[in-house]
This record gives C-alpha cells, sequence and structure tokens, in this order.
C-alpha cells in the first residue's frame, strides 16, 4: 500500500512538472500582421494596424514591439537605429496588455473605419486627439505607440519589425533611435543587448525603388535586389518579390521563419478589385491599370481577394491545388487547372488560374502547366491526407487538463483501493 501511494505521488508530480513545462513552452508570441501603407493620401493616418497572435490571455509584460530603420539618409536616418516602439507595459490605455482570450491583439489607429475584431480579441484603439496612432503632435498615444519623427504611423519604405522581450533585472529598455547597428553594416559586429531575447521578428524594404535598405530578420523581403544582394545578417534569408509592399502578414497560422509562413502583398481601394470602402482593401496587381495580369502576392491570392478582414481571426490560407477555394482538392480543381493551362509568363498567375506550390521547394512558379498538373495529381491521389491549413486553433495552456488528469488519476486509485 505503501509503495502503491508513493508510486502515485510521484505520477502527480511528473504530471504537474510535464503541465509546468508545457505552460511555459506554449508562451508564444507571434506578429501576424502590419498593414504600413494604406492606399490613399491619408491612408496611412487612418487605416494602418499590427496584430500579434499568440497564447491565449499571455500578459506582454516586459515586451516590446520595436522597428528598426532600414535607410541611411541626410535627415539623420540611420540603419538599426530604434525607428518606433509600441511599449505594451502601457499599451492598454497606460496599463499593461495582454493577448486575448482567443490568442488576439490588434493595435488600430484613431478613428479608422474597420470593424471590431472577432469576440475574444485585445483590441486597442488610439483615443488621443487627432488620427494615427498617436504622439503626431495632435495628442499622447493610448496604444503605447512613440517614433522618432512624431509622426504617429510606421515609415512606408520598410523597417524591421522585431518583438524583444526585456529581463527587468538586467538593463534598459528600448529607447527611439538606440542604434543596434553601429557602423550601418550589420550587427554581427555589434553587441545587441544582452537582456533583451527576440521573439518575434520579420524585415521588409517597401519602395521599388529603394532594395539596398538593410534588414535583420531571420526572414525578410523586398521589392528587388541590389546588385550585390541583399542587406541582411549572416545566414538571413532574403526574398525579392518584385513589387511593392504594403502589407506583411503570417500565412494561415503559420509559426516559422521562412517564406513560406508569410504573405508579402500589395493592397487596393480600387473599385475594378471589388472595393466598395471604406475599408475592404483587396489583393492588388495590375488587372485595374490595364496592364498584365500581374499579381502582387508571393502566395499567389488572386487580384480583388479581401485582405484586412481578419482582424482577431486567423489570417487568409488557400489550400495546395485548390484552385476554385472550396477546401478540397478534387476534380473541379482540375478543371480550373485545364481552363488556365498555358496561362502566365513567370510572373502573373495565381492559384485561382492553376498555379500550385511545388511540394519539392514549396515556390509559385507563377506558370500554369504540368508541373501544377503533376502537384494536384499527387495532392489528389493522397485524398484524406491532403496538406491540413496552417489555420489550426492556438494550442491552450496544457497545465489545467493536465493537473485534472493527475487529479483523476489519484481519484481512480483511491477508489480502486476501497474495492
Amino acid at each position: 500500500y505503501t509503495r502503491f501511494r508513493t508510486n502515485q505521488l510521484l505520477l502527480f508530480l511528473t504530471v504537474l512538472s510535464l503541465a509546468a513545462t508545457a505552460n511555459t513552452l506554449a508562451q508564444e508570441i507571434y506578429i501576424n500582421e502590419i498593414y504600413l501603407d494604406p492606399p490613399g493620401s491619408s491612408g496611412d493616418l487612418l487605416f494602418e494596424y499590427i496584430e500579434l497572435r499568440g497564447t491565449q490571455s499571455t500578459s506582454l509584460e516586459d515586451h516590446y514591439l520595436i522597428f528598426l530603420e532600414n535607410e541611411t539618409g541626410l535627415d539623420g536616418e540611420s540603419q538599426g537605429k530604434i525607428d518606433a516602439i509600441v511599449d505594451f507595459n502601457v499599451a492598454s490605455s497606460g496599463s499593461i496588455a495582454s493577448l486575448g482570450t482567443n490568442g488576439f491583439l490588434t493595435i488600430r489607429q484613431a478613428s479608422n473605419f474597420y470593424s471590431a475584431p472577432a469576440a475574444g480579441t485585445t483590441d486597442l484603439v488610439n483615443t488621443g486627439t487627432g488620427l494615427t496612432y498617436g504622439n503626431d503632435g495632435s495628442g499622447p498615444s493610448t496604444v503605447g505607440w512613440s517614433d522618432a519623427n512624431n509622426s504617429g504611423r510606421t515609415e512606408n519604405s520598410g523597417f524591421t519589425a522585431m518583438i524583444v522581450k526585456v529581463d527587468p533585472d538586467g538593463g534598459s529598455a528600448p529607447i527611439l533611435e538606440q542604434d543596434l547597428d553601429v557602423g550601418d553594416n550589420g550587427m554581427f559586429d555589434d553587441v545587441f543587448p544582452s537582456n533583451w531575447t527576440v521573439v518575434d521578428a520579420v524585415g521588409i524594404n517597401s519602395d521599388p525603388d529603394e532594395p539596398d535598405g538593410r534588414l535583420y530578420a531571420d526572414i525578410n523581403f523586398s521589392p528587388g535586389t541590389p546588385p550585390d544582394g541583399g542587406l541582411v545578417e549572416p545566414g538571413a534569408t532574403f526574398i525579392d518579390v518584385g513589387f511593392e509592399i504594403e502589407y506583411i502578414g503570417r500565412w494561415g497560422n503559420s509559426t516559422g521563419s521562412t517564406q513560406f509562413d508569410w504573405h508579402a502583398s500589395n493592397l487596393t481601394n480600387e473599385g475594378l478589385a471589388g472595393f466598395v470602402g471604406p475599408a475592404d482593401f483587396r489583393q492588388s496587381g495590375d488587372l485595374h491599370d490595364g496592364g498584365e495580369d500581374f499579381v502582387e502576392s508571393n502566395q499567389g491570392v488572386p487580384y480583388g481577394t479581401e485582405l484586412a478582414n481578419t482582424l482577431g481571426a486567423p489570417n487568409l490560407f488557400l489550400l495546395n491545388g485548390d484552385f476554385n477555394f472550396d477546401q478540397d482538392v478534387d476534380g473541379d480543381d482540375f478543371l480550373s487547372w485545364q481552363r488556365g493551362v498555358g496561362f502566365g509568363n513567370g510572373d502573373d498567375a495565381s492559384r485561382a488560374q492553376g498555379d500550385t506550390h511545388d511540394l519539392a521547394t514549396g515556390l509559385l512558379d507563377r506558370v500554369v502547366d504540368g508541373n501544377d498538373l503533376s502537384v494536384w495529381t499527387t495532392l489528389y491521389a493522397s485524398a484524406g491526407s491532403i496538406e491540413a491549413p496552417a489555420i489550426a486553433a492556438v494550442p491552450e495552456p496544457l497545465s489545467i487538463s493536465m493537473l485534472g488528469l493527475g487529479i483523476l488519476t489519484l481519484v481512480a486509485g483511491s477508489q480502486n483501493r476501497r474495492k
């Protein structure tokens, strides 16, 4: 009997230990979306937004979202300087912000026209006077925003966005214009603050005329490539998408740092794309300009797809091989491919025409041909095991359920002894 009780106690302590470990590992926080340059002369005063995603109800105490300058210019700009900060310790009207009960947090500018995000979202909207995220001369920010130019908005030319967690016992928090790249030649020879942990990051150059901005994330996107290659950290990935980037978001509920985990895009308010206003921004391309069917999306999202409508919910995800977007791969998709075969010249075919991600490389070649048929055939043959969408719910912390399991185990053991 004593040995039985001892074994039960050890099992219970093991369950508690596993639960604590699982709870620690589950505290994930990701940059989910950044809409940095909405169309229109005043678009970036009203319609920019930022979204984080992760474990439900996670506190953001000691967390900051920083934006690092990508350019060097005559007006004091310097690559690697902190150009803007969201201080999550005061982001909730002066209090510490947390992810919502659904795992999402959104930051919106004052007077924006977006609908409220999904229930359970921590919805931070600047309520200061004027527009923007605040601190733009018209009033303070209620969402923890500050920037070196007092503009109340992100810099349209690009940046590296980083979530950093600061050890409060190890040093200071980020400050505006703090230079993390002294010499503008990369961080590899500088000392990154030892009390900072980079939780998530993504870098973008936005302007097609300036592809030579320096970026500091593991994954970085640009509208072009400088003659000597992209300016990124050693071992980092540089992706030339070939178009202006105004939106960056995770693909579905992805968690990695590869090009396939992100959707780099350009959005439009063009009526031909389906825009009816005021905030249903659509996947852009040059169809509405009378040009070729070039779609400005590294994920092959069809022209006119609404993209700014997932606040507080998983981002857009399109199943590979599902050309009619009915959430399966079947004969109807083969007919879509058959209608589109031959379309594309390497930069314009989208998923709607029949372009697929190559199963080996993950790349879209923007041409509808036999390679896409081969991918469709493989996916069709796999039937019930077709690629699972990356939009699974964010896992809840496991500690409560595992603790319950331990208690049930003890109860069951106690009942067995009474029999």
